[in-house]
């Protein structure tokens, strides 16, 4: 009878000890208050100098040609040309400051030059999220000679060419709009936009020339009949029932498997601990590594490229950098008087981005980064193993907006002008087993919420 008593609190505690150690990691427990030791985790695989301008890329970049007519361009096969070719022009513009030994001076604008820059002949390059403005300095011209300091963000610029060419920078943060004239017309980016116009590409249309509402910055697409998108089958990138599978993948994670504790949940997911990290991986293959072992002795903020350069590479050596791969939006962390970055990723499928049900915020990709040294990682990554072709046509914009207005209860008129964004995307939806869909959708998204309708059939996803 003892003998069973003792087996019986042996099992219990180690029920418990299992359970307490599932909790302590995976519950919103910040880093620093788990433990602490005297430095950080060596620099992890910060071999490489990646180019920061293949990643801090523009979403979109909108082409004007001039009053309401306006194209798009992503990095898609059809117009990745152009896009390629139009950045790389609008690029070159600054580094003509530092070339010439020109020092480019920033002057507040007004919202009307804003309008009227939009609606001359003029490219501009959107970011999907404000980004820094020190880290877009870095990525598209680290030697112009440009003063930046009363930037806080940049999320749009507008370069206009011709006789008074100049570029509008809007920072969405501090709600400003600053000017910088050119000391030339800008010829190469003149004839590349009058080379697209030549093709006649599909039209896009604002918010506010439709009639919808008053936001300009909102761009669709009314003729649909040119625009054909494919349906992908996709598969999970990690499949937490594979053992030799999830095995490797770990060990990229741990210096020493022999170490290392697998915790196998009655959900199937996975869980690998060493005592001073941990990974956890889940059925539907979304993966989360964490360090709890951090430092408290540093309160500096480090140099935001060579963060993200550390962050590039981490997750080269973790999974890969996914085809098409972007940057989306950065946030300045601080627990317990660490400070740092978190930098959020999405990828995209012939330039467009994947979206997910759930919270506006979802990023497939999260890396945190401390004194250049990864904390925190998070992946859930599909890759398409081949498209069928789809004969049908996409539904228009405004289709897509009356099966939102059907769902959306309040009036039509503020239903519109609430909305913030809308543009197509790639969502992956499960079939059966390990295989997915990633069926194109319209991604419609509000303050307070947002719409996964697919583009085919008109049915909302999330």
């Amino acid at each position: 009878m003892n003998r069973e008593r003792i087996k019986s609190l042996i099992l219990t505690g180690l029920v418990l000890m299992s359970i307490m150690l599932t909790i302590q990691l995976w519950l919103d427990v910040p880093i620093g208050r788990i433990a602490s030791v005297s430095e950080l985790p060596e620099r992890q695989d910060s071999k490489k100098n990646y180019n920061l301008s293949d990643f801090v890329l523009p979403r979109w970049i909108t082409v004007n040609f001039g009053g309401q007519s306006h194209t798009m361009l992503l990095r898609n096969s059809g117009g990745y040309k152009y896009y390629r070719e139009i950045l790389r022009a609008s690029i070159d513009i600054f580094k003509h400051f530092a070339e010439d030994g020109q020092q480019g001076v920033l002057k507040q604008a007004g919202i009307e030059e804003w309008t009227i820059a939009k609606s001359a002949k003029s490219v501009e390059l959107n970011f999907e999220r404000p980004l820094s403005a020190a880290l877009v300095q870095k990525a598209f011209f680290p030697e112009a000679g440009l003063d930046l300091s009363l930037l806080n963000s940049i999320k749009s610029l507008v370069v206009t060419v011709g006789t008074e060419a100049s570029i509008l920078i809007k920072d969405d943060v501090q709600g400003q709009i600053y000017k910088i004239l050119l000391p030339h017309s800008g010829d190469r980016l003149i004839k590349l936009i009058d080379e697209l116009e030549e093709i006649d590409p599909v039209k896009y249309w604002t918010f506010q020339e439709i009639g919808f509402s008053e936001n300009s910055s909102v761009y669709l697409p009314l003729e649909m009949r040119s625009i054909n998108l494919p349906i992908g089958i996709a598969e999970q990138e990690i499949d937490a029932s594979e053992e030799q599978t999830i095995l490797m993948y770990a060990s990229s994670f741990f210096k020493d498997m022999s170490i290392v504790r697998k915790i196998t949940e009655t959900s199937g997911s996975v869980i690998f601990t060493d005592g001073s990290s941990a990974l956890k991986v889940y059925t539907n293959g979304y993966v989360e590594y964490l360090i709890y072992n951090v430092s408290t002795s540093d309160i500096q903020l480090n140099d935001i490229g060579e963060a993200l350069n550390a962050a590039l590479n981490y997750i080269d050596n973790h999974g890969g950098i996914p085809e098409q791969l972007i940057l989306r939006e950065v946030e300045t962390v601080s627990d317990n008087q660490r400070r740092g970055f978190l930098f959020r990723f999405n990828y995209c499928s012939d330039g467009l981005p994947f979206v997910y049900a759930g919270s506006q915020d979802f990023s497939p990709i999260e890396v945190s980064v401390i004194n250049n040294s990864v904390v925190g990682y998070k992946r859930l990554v599909h890759h398409i193993k081949r498209f069928t072709i789809v004969k049908e046509t996409l539904l228009n914009p405004i289709e897509a907006l009356n099966v939102m207005l059907m769902k959306d209860s309040s009036n039509e008129a503020q239903s519109w002008s609430d909305i913030q964004d809308m543009y197509l995307g790639y969502f992956i939806d499960a079939v059966n087993g390990k295989d997915y869909q990633a069926i194109p959708v319209w991604y419609i998204k509000k303050s307070h919420t947002m719409y996964i309708i697919d583009a085919y059939k008109g049915i909302i996803l999330n």
